[in-house]
C-alpha cells in the first residue's frame, strides 16, 4: 500500500475519532448523561431531535412502533437518533474511505434503523397470522359452549400459550374487565394490530353486537374464513415455490450437473490427445 492510498484511510480515521470525541465530551456535558457512550449520545440526539421530527414521519413511526408493540420508552425520537448517529459518525469517514462504494453503504446505514423496525413489524404480523385461526376455533368452542365473550376469550388465551396474539387478546381481556365498552375494546384492538384478518374480525363482533347476531354463529363464520384464507395463502406460497427455486438451480444445481456429466468427456477431449 503506497502513501496516495493510505492517506484517505488516515483521514478517515482521524475524522472519525474526531467527530466521536465531540459528542462525547458535549453528552458528557449534559447532567443527565453520567457516562460517554453511544447509547448516551443517541439519548442525547433523541431529546434535540424530538421536537423538529416532521409530523408524518412522527405518525408513520409511532404506528409501526404501537405495531410491534415495542416498550413505551422506545419512542420515533429514538430511531431519528439512531439514524442521525449513523449519518453524523458513521456515514463521513466511509466517504473518504470506500469512495465509489460510499454512497450505498451509506444509504444502507442510514435507513438501518428503520429498516429494522419494519422487519419487527412483519414478523410479529406473522405471527399474528399463524396463531389467529386456532385462537379463534377456540374462542368460537368457548362461546358455542355457553360461556360468555369474556370468558371464552380469557379461555382461548390460556389455551395458546405465550405468543403476540395471546399479548393482544389479555390486553383487550384487560379493557373489557375494566368496564371498557367492548366495541371500544375490539375497534382499539383493530387499529393498534393493523391486519386485515384482524380488523374484519373485529368489524364483524360490533355489527354482531349491534344488530343482535347470535356471537357463535358470527365467530363460526369468520373461522371458516380464515381457514379459507389460509388454504388460499398456502396454495399461492406452493405457486410461488418454483419461481424462487429457478435462481437456485440455475446459479448452483445446473453448473455444478453439467460439470459431473461433461467435464470427464471434456478433459479426455483436451488431454487425452495430448497423449
Amino acid at each position: 500500500m503506497n502513501s496516495n492510498d493510505l492517506m484517505p484511510l488516515l483521514a478517515a480515521l482521524l475524522l472519525g475519532a474526531s467527530l466521536f470525541l465531540a459528542f462525547a465530551w458535549g453528552a458528557s456535558r449534559l447532567p443527565r448523561v453520567r457516562r460517554v457512550s453511544a447509547k448516551g449520545i443517541k439519548s442525547w440526539l433523541a431529546v434535540k431531535v424530538e421536537p423538529r421530527i416532521p409530523v408524518l414521519y412522527s405518525a408513520h413511526l409511532a404506528k409501526l412502533l404501537r405495531k410491534c408493540a415495542a416498550p413505551p420508552e422506545e419512542r420515533p425520537a429514538r430511531i431519528v437518533a439512531e439514524q442521525l448517529f449513523n449519518a453524523v459518525l458513521i456515514v463521513p469517514p466511509l466517504f473518504l474511505a470506500l469512495r465509489s462504494l460510499a454512497l450505498p453503504v451509506a444509504l444502507l446505514l442510514l435507513a438501518a434503523p428503520y429498516l429494522e423496525l419494519r422487519k419487527r413489524v412483519r414478523n410479529r404480523e406473522r405471527a399474528l397470522t399463524r396463531a389467529l385461526p386456532f385462537a379463534l376455533d377456540l374462542l368460537t368452542l368457548g362461546v358455542e359452549a355457553g360461556l360468555d365473550f369474556a370468558a371464552a376469550m380469557k379461555r382461548a388465551v390460556d389455551s395458546c400459550g405465550q405468543s403476540a396474539l395471546t399479548e393482544e387478546l389479555s390486553l383487550l381481556l384487560r379493557e373489557l374487565q375494566m368496564g371498557r365498552r367492548r366495541d371500544e375494546a375490539l375497534r382499539a384492538l383493530g387499529e393498534r394490530v393493523g391486519l386485515p384478518s384482524v380488523t374484519s374480525l373485529t368489524a364483524a363482533l360490533i355489527q354482531a353486537d349491534r344488530v343482535g347476531t347470535p356471537l357463535g354463529r358470527t365467530l363460526r363464520f369468520q373461522s371458516a374464513q380464515l381457514r379459507q384464507e389460509r388454504s388460499m395463502r398456502a396454495e399461492k406460497l406452493a405457486g410461488e415455490a418454483p419461481v424462487k427455486l429457478l435462481f437456485p438451480l440455475v446459479a448452483c444445481f445446473f453448473p455444478t450437473l453439467f460439470l459431473i456429466l461433461f467435464g470427464p468427456i471434456l478433459f479426455s477431449f483436451v488431454f487425452g490427445g495430448a497423449r
